[in-house]
Formats: C-alpha cells, sequence, structure tokens
C-alpha cells in the first residue's frame, strides 16, 4: 500500500479506488472479513498516515 500512495492519493477519486482495491486485496490475502466498514476504516487510518508523512 504504501508504495501506491501518490502526494495527492486522499484528493482524486481515481487514486482512491485504487487504494480501496488495493486494501481489500491486502485483507483477503490476510483472510479478513473485507466489508465496507472495514475497508473504510483502513482507509482513514491510511489517510492519517498521509497526511503525517507530508
Amino acid at each position: 500500500m504504501k508504495r501506491n500512495m501518490t502526494l495527492d492519493w486522499t484528493k482524486r477519486a481515481s487514486e482512491k479506488a485504487k487504494m480501496r482495491v488495493e486494501v481489500k486485496q491486502m485483507l483477503r490475502k490476510h483472510q479478513f472479513k473485507a466489508s465496507p466498514e472495514t475497508i473504510q476504516v483502513v482507509i482513514e487510518q491510511a489517510e492519517s498516515m498521509a497526511g503525517n508523512l507530508s
């Protein structure tokens, strides 16, 4: 996920969609339920991390 965090991924819809797909794949790979709520929590955490990195 970190490699796909571009500078503007939190603002561009297409970049957010790519990130959501990657989150779903990561959750499935690690056998977690990829519910919309879970995905939203992970995206929010990633947005917080992106804010700390910039």
